[in-house]
């Protein structure tokens, strides 16, 4: 009887000693899993992130298959892994698909910065649409029209039509800001043109004209219209645009406030020089500078300055292009106040973009200290580099804007849809 309890008690302590090393080799395991993880939360190298989790990833089956009895090994085998932590292998397995996927699409990324292409560039623009939250859908309506555009115009008119139907959809969204809405559906009726839907076209001009008399302000009634006028000309309507554009005049000789008279005689100025009415462009300049001069606001001036700049740089006026930026830049050095520095400085290096001046363009937009401005800088880079043909420097310059917020989403998904609406452009001419 002795001899049996001896071998019982015997039995029970190697019992106990394995399932206390047991108990500390799955400890140990999850100990590391956990430093794994933090690991390659913290790795920029998508290759090593990847090589981490699924280190993670085997460290967590050796505790379940190795370890059954555990308590460890129980909770990690049941659904949602353990309450403190949130490890599981599911939860792993979905970090590492991000990864991949990821680790894919930088690769992609960096074939188009190799050979731009419309097709990689329209991806990565779609790519950054898709990241714009829901609560922000209306944002999505300028990027995707420019994809419409590039669509059309690179043969896909199919598909053109079916996102056009899809920024329609997002003009909807817009509340309380008729002047954004009447701009958009001016930029998607020139989608419409593109895709050989002049009809469609048409009726989406008239529902921007008919928005116009719903604004409260002159400013934003002037500036709809100069982009209604460019829809006008694109759809071969040209009559009607000088129409508008008379309107959009007549309107400014309402307006009380200088700096508001500046920016809607900018803006009209660079619809005539789309228009191929450079005389009446001229005119509408000097009418600009007329009431840029009279506005004592620092930053307004600059800023009423650098859009004079970039509707001379439209015109192809370089020589004044560059003076008038030079005024702009003399001014915005006297603004005190940072945040109005950074908006002036942002309209600047657009100018200078759109005069060719790319170095000047870049160094003046790593002076902006402010994100929002800053993203705003690059993009009208982006869009002169495509303009130029520099398309691989202009997708390096829309990889600046790098924020992970629904704003620069759509900053760069428009800067992207810019160059390959560029691109597509070249293609046709070169076919």
């Amino acid at each position: 009887m002795h001899q049996i309890i001896r071998h019982c008690f015997i039995l029970c302590f190697a019992l106990l000693v394995a399932c206390t090393s047991d108990t500390e080799q799955a400890n140990r395991l999850y100990v590391e899993t956990n430093a794994l993880i933090k690991q390659a939360k913290a790795e920029q190298d998508i290759e090593k992130e990847i090589t981490l989790l699924k280190q993670a990833k085997t460290n967590i089956e050796t505790i379940i298959n190795d370890y059954p009895n555990t308590d460890l090994a129980v909770q990690l085998s049941g659904r949602g892994g353990l309450l403190t932590g949130g490890v599981s292998v599911e939860r792993i397995e979905r970090r590492i698909n991000r990864a991949e996927a990821a680790q894919i699409q930088a690769q992609k990324k960096a074939n188009c910065l190799q050979q731009p292409n419309v097709d990689c560039v329209l991806e990565q623009a779609q790519i950054a649409v898709d990241k714009i939250w829901n609560v922000s859908e209306y944002l999505k309506k300028l990027p995707l029209r420019m994809i419409a555009e590039a669509q059309a115009i690179a043969g896909d008119k199919q598909a053109a039509k079916q996102i056009i139907q899809h920024a329609l959809a997002a003009v909807e969204e817009i509340r309380n800001n008729e002047s954004d809405k009447a701009k958009a559906l001016s930029g998607i009726a020139t989608a419409q043109v593109i895709a050989g839907d002049k009809q469609a076209a048409k009726q989406t001009i008239q529902r921007a004209l008919a928005i116009i008399d719903k604004m409260r302000y002159e400013s934003d009634k002037a500036s709809a219209l100069s982009k209604i006028a460019t829809a006008q000309v694109i759809a071969g309507d040209k009559q009607a645009a000088k129409q508008t554009i008379q309107r959009a005049l007549a309107i400014v000789d309402k307006m009380r406030y200088e700096s508001d008279k500046a920016s809607a005689l900018s803006k009209i100025a660079t619809a005539q020089a789309k228009m191929g009415d450079k005389q009446a462009a001229k005119q509408t300049i000097q009418r600009t500078f007329a009431a840029a001069n009279k506005i004592k606001s620092e930053t307004s001036k600059a800023s009423a300055l650098s859009k004079i700049a970039t509707a001379q740089a439209k015109m192809g006026d370089k020589q004044a292009t560059k003076q008038t930026i030079q005024r702009a830049l003399a001014i915005a050095g006297k603004i005190k106040d940072e945040a109005n520095k950074n908006w002036a400085l942002s309209a600047i290096a657009t100018a200078q973009a759109e005069a060719g001046d790319f170095t000047a363009a870049l160094a003046t937009a790593n002076k902006i200290k402010r994100k929002s401005s800053k993203d705003l800088a690059f993009g009208g880079i982006v869009a002169a580099q495509a303009e130029a043909g520099d398309f691989k420097a202009a997708l390096a310059t829309a990889d600046k804007i790098d924020r992970e917020v629904p704003q620069a989403f759509a900053n760069k998904a428009k800067a992207l849809a810019k160059i390959a609406l560029a691109l597509a452009k070249m293609d046709k001419q070169d076919n």
